[in-house]
């Protein structure tokens, strides 16, 4: 769908020949495993989030009233707490 919509793809992976990398227009690629059960490895979700992390402040830095519209949601956010 996203291709379809010429919308640019960013896949964010361990393996540069997975179907994620291979079908994204940029491939991010992690160096993190993790041992979880025996001799199996699994994508560390942290190096991803980290990733989306700094892309996400990399697009905000960019644009003040992005700053601004993120600090009114927090507090909209924040006051709905229980």
């Amino acid at each position: 769908m996203a291709k379809k919509n010429k919308i640019k793809i960013i896949g964010i992976t361990n393996n540069p020949d997975s179907p994620i990398a291979l079908n994204s227009d940029y491939h991010l690629r992690t160096g993190v495993r993790q041992t979880v059960l025996q001799n199996q490895y699994y994508f560390s979700r942290v190096a991803a989030f980290t990733i989306i992390e700094a892309l996400f402040l990399l697009l905000i830095k960019r644009d003040e009233k992005r700053i601004e519209k993120i600090k009114q949601h927090e507090k909209i956010v924040s006051s709905q707490k229980i």
